[in-house]
Formats: structure tokens, sequence, C-alpha cells
């Protein structure tokens, strides 16, 4: 089945990081890290997929484009 997205929604964090997230990224529990909560939603208001991943400062870049940027042609 295909799905299309309706809403979407980014919520950015800097927060100490958990235990499991700490080893996975190979850093001390505790250290701070970034971390990202995405929430996508279908037709009707229904949750289609939540992604909460964490980031290592030290190796990520965060760039955004406002949507209503139209690239040159």
């Amino acid at each position: 089945a295909r799905f299309e997205t309706e809403t979407y929604q980014q919520i950015v964090e800097a927060v100490a990081t958990e235990e499991d997230a700490a080893r996975h990224l190979r850093i001390e529990p505790g250290s701070p890290v970034l971390k990202t909560t995405d929430l996508y939603m279908v037709s009707g208001g229904h949750p289609a997929g939540l992604y909460v991943t964490f980031y290592d400062p030290a190796h990520i870049c965060i760039s955004t484009v406002p949507p209503s940027y139209k690239a040159p042609s």
C-alpha cells in the first residue's frame, strides 16, 4: 500500500545521551547529543511513522530549506 504524507513535524532538541544511544554512538552516557523526533501523518490525521534519532554533534550539520523557497531555474 502507498500512503501520501499529509503533514510532517520534526522536533530537534539538545539532550543528555541515554545509555543505549551512548553505546551505539560510542560516547559516554550523559554526553550532549542532538535528538530528533520526526512524526509523519497521513490523511485523517493518522500517524504513519514516528522516528527518534540521536546524533553526536561532533559529526552532524543541520541545514533546512524553508517550505516557500523555490530553487532558481
